[in-house]
């Protein structure tokens, strides 16, 4: 520690056995009272005006993290603080599988700091991420996101942040029932979940990949592939008011007898959100069948038959797309015939 100058200055490395996640915004965290109830993103106003008091250059790692909602394992970063801009670079937390890593600079050199992040996520199991014994979905995630956002909170920040973000799924495996009900397959979806069948389907690819500005993420491509159904979705995040408005509409690969074409949609709060249906496309539907019906009463069925003309995505040009936006993509593992069995995941 150098106290010769205007301010203080340090230099060194230090290494922790472990880490307790919690205590990493014990950094900055104190003064205003959060003037937010409830929510995922804290609105704690952060002390940033400390960046200013100090200059440094500090490598930090630890061995072990303690943390009760993520599967994390060692923490590496390199501090660069200097005339109250802050660069976190590298910085990087290892999960038990996978990694999440890049850089996130805060600039606090006026009063309401800007914060940038550029995060990776690689080599990301899926299963590991979801609770209980039963997982529907498996494969590896990767994902890029190039955020700037102003504020001194993390809510803050998030409600006002611009850029992008992408993650991908190039392959895996999906609850066969749920794809199913993606679909809006009636007949095939209750056969499949009242016989209690927990089979898998492949999982072709999938991609999100969203524009930012102003705290809300847009849909801009929406694609998850699965063998019997291809879904494309739409919709919305807003991170300010921490709510989620998304539709999801399947398109089945094969032929069908009865299926609503209603799209699913999932809104309400980021922490809780509603899964549902829009019954208006299915009104519509409803009501062509009774036109039909008032002719023929065997013509009604035609309004609820699907021909199952969807194709599979092109998963190639997808991921093509999605590497060029900078996520870290990775060659697709295939799995050999007959590989998923019953009941497994």
């Amino acid at each position: 520690m150098d106290v010769a100058g205007d301010k203080p200055v340090l230099r060194g490395s230090l290494n922790s056995r472990v880490l307790d996640f919690d205590d990493l915004g014990s950094l900055f965290r104190g003064g205003k009272p959060s003037t937010q109830t409830a929510g995922l993103l804290p609105d704690t106003q952060l002390h940033t005006e400390r960046l200013r008091q100090m200059d440094g250059d500090v490598t930090y790692t630890a061995d072990s993290v303690r943390s009760q909602d993520f599967p994390l394992r060692g923490f590496v970063t390199h501090i660069h603080l200097e005339n109250g801009v802050l660069d976190l670079n590298p910085l990087s937390f290892g999960f038990s599988q996978g990694k999440l890593s890049g850089s996130m600079k805060i600039d606090a050199r006026k009063d309401v700091a800007v914060t940038s992040v550029d995060a990776r996520v690689t080599d990301i199991k899926m299963e590991n991420f979801v609770k209980g014994t039963e997982k529907p979905i498996s494969g590896t995630a990767e994902a890029r996101a190039v955020l700037t956002g102003r504020g001194n909170s993390v809510h803050q920040v998030a409600a006002s942040v611009s850029g992008t973000a992408t993650a991908v799924i190039p392959s895996g495996h999906f609850r066969k029932s749920l794809a199913e009900w993606l679909g809006i397959d009636v007949l095939n979806a209750l056969s499949l979940t009242f016989t209690g069948d927990s089979s898998d389907t492949g999982l072709r690819c999938a991609v999100a990949h969203f524009g930012a500005k102003n705290g809300v993420l847009t849909s801009e491509q929406f694609v998850f592939d699965t063998d019997p159904v291809l879904v494309r979705g739409s919709g919305s995040v807003d991170l300010g008011q921490e709510t989620m408005n998304l539709r999801l509409q399947g398109e089945p690969k094969h032929f069908q007898i009865f299926r609503l074409r209603a799209p699913i949609t999932v809104s309400g709060p980021l922490e809780h959100p509603a899964i549902g249906i829009d019954a208006g496309p299915a009104a519509v539907q409803g009501a062509i069948g009774l036109g039909l019906g008032a002719v023929n009463p065997l013509a009604a069925i035609l309004a609820f038959v699907d021909l199952g003309l969807a194709k599979n995505a092109d998963c190639t040009s997808l991921m093509t797309t999605a590497k060029a936006q900078g996520t870290p993509v990775k060659p697709a593992t295939t799995t050999p015939k007959g590989a998923l069995a019953k009941g497994k995941s």
